[in-house]
């Protein structure tokens, strides 16, 4: 996995259905992975590999997030778990079916160029470790 570690890094996912992304370990929501977020709440999690569609629970109104930890929090973690549902607040699960988006190309496309640069660089960068 390490030699692809440079395409996992340049895309991110658009969630529709939410059945196809994972929700703490996949980029969709933010600029990094929710797990990378917040750690302290990835520990905690009951589901660390459930999909975003897993987390949805739709026999609540409109819809809403299911989370669940293997314990309640303590007062000085409350702040996480606001920052997260804050981040969450805008998302919503649709009918229309995931999508993969290239992070480095116009509007979401892969281009070989864009990720042939991409790629030439990350070799340079890690040629010294």
């Amino acid at each position: 996995m390490k030699e692809a570690k440079w395409c996992w890094d340049n895309i991110k996912f658009k969630v529709g259905k939410g059945t196809r992304v994972k929700f703490w370990t996949d980029q969709w929501c933010g600029n990094a992975t929710l797990s990378q977020n917040f750690p302290q709440l990835f520990e905690l999690a009951v589901h660390r590999n459930a999909t975003v569609n897993e987390m949805w629970d739709s026999s609540i109104g409109q819809g809403g997030w299911n989370l669940r930890f293997h314990r309640d929090f303590n007062d000085w973690e409350l702040d996480l778990i606001r920052g997260l549902l804050n981040m969450l607040r805008d998302f919503s699960i649709s009918s229309k079916k995931d999508a993969v988006l290239w992070k480095g190309g116009g509007h979401g496309k892969y281009g070989v160029k864009v990720a042939y640069n991409v790629l030439a660089c990350y070799q340079c960068m890690h040629l010294s470790d």
